[in-house]
């Protein structure tokens, strides 16, 4: 968020409510200040103790980012690494999951190739589905309609239950295509109330209408 002091105003206290003091993974889509200032002000105040865990309140498990690079990143490793904290570096193909059978959860990342990045930090952010059981979401970061070409051509499988929309439902993301292969029956925009740049834009709105999903903006009350 661009938002000053994101995390110790909005996602810590947040974490708080909910009783949560450990975070096994925390997943950064790209390198824009709105996508990591929160994680940034995190790991700054952060002082590992005894058995790993963070002194200064919640802990982290493990930092996960794309194969972008830039000064933000530059700055993560060296705070990650202080605190020996493990990094992964995740591209397509890459993947995690956890436990058996019905309690089953995977984490498949679908984009981006790190041989073939296109050189812009939306474009090439980390794409990923979330598989538990029969349920679906996509987590497309701020990838735009160019991203969105190239993550079609690959033949990936995106049907989704959830789209968390991307680029904060700017209309230059969410295309015609992309919805349809999707498919999505909720489709979750995340922007601040009355932002500079217009999000949700109207005609994004308007596809994911036509798409027949169902929209939470938190932007709405």
């Amino acid at each position: 968020s661009s938002v000053s002091r994101v995390w110790q105003y909005r996602v810590k206290e947040t974490l708080k409510y909910f009783g949560i003091r450990r975070l096994d993974y925390v997943f950064l889509s790209h390198g824009d200040s709105d996508h990591v200032s929160g994680i940034l002000e995190f790991l700054e105040e952060y002082e590992r103790g005894i058995g790993g865990k963070n002194t200064k309140g919640i802990t982290l498990g493990r930092l996960i980012h794309g194969p972008e690079t830039g000064e933000d990143y530059r700055v993560l490793d060296e705070l990650t690494g202080k605190n020996r904290i493990p990094v992964t570096v995740m591209e397509e193909g890459g993947r995690i999951s956890y436990g058996e059978g019905e309690r089953a959860w995977e984490i498949q990342c679908l984009a981006p190739d790190g041989e073939n990045l296109l050189g812009d930090k939306n474009q090439d952010s980390l794409v990923l589905l979330l598989k538990y059981g029969e349920f679906q979401m996509l987590f497309t970061g701020d990838m735009q309609t160019e991203g969105e070409a190239r993550l079609l051509r690959t033949g990936a499988d995106i049907r989704a239950d959830v789209l968390k929309v991307g680029h904060h439902g700017a209309a230059n993301a969410s295309s015609s295509d992309f919805l349809k292969k999707i498919r999505p029956r909720i489709a979750v925009i995340s922007c601040a109330e009355k932002n500079w740049y217009g999000h949700p834009s109207p005609e994004t709105l308007e596809r994911l209408s036509g798409a027949d999903s169902r929209i939470y903006c938190t932007a709405w009350e």
